[in-house]
């Protein structure tokens, strides 16, 4: 038995803080923590431009895995899909298969001999 959901409500999330999910506040975090000690490490060596960049190459992936949706999947449904989609031949061969006309052939092959 199948239940059908409106796709609505489907789409419907609870949101914690400032409209948005617990996803987002925990990815949001780590890329504002990941981007300050990027910029905090960098500083002193690479001038405030480039720590600024590298501050934000350093929150990206935060940043990516909380709030980006490819093809309505989340980031790690969609890079497996991508790395499942590298994985797989790029031509497959189906072959017809009767189990049960393989399971007779032996004795069609008896009557025909006892026939003959």
């Amino acid at each position: 038995m199948e239940i059908r959901i409106n796709q609505e409500i489907r789409g419907i999330r609870e949101h914690l803080f400032l409209g948005l999910t617990v996803r987002q506040c925990v990815c949001g975090t780590l890329a504002v923590m990941a981007g300050a000690a990027a910029f905090m490490l960098t500083r002193g060596r690479l001038g405030t431009e480039l720590a600024s960049w590298c501050s934000v190459a350093a929150a990206a992936p935060g940043a990516f895995a909380g709030f980006a949706k490819i093809a309505g999947m989340k980031p790690e449904k969609w890079i497996a899909a991508v790395l499942r989609l590298a994985v797989t031949p790029d031509r497959l061969l189906f072959r017809e298969e009767n189990r049960f006309y393989m399971w007779l052939e032996p004795e069609r092959r008896e009557r025909r001999r006892h026939e003959a």
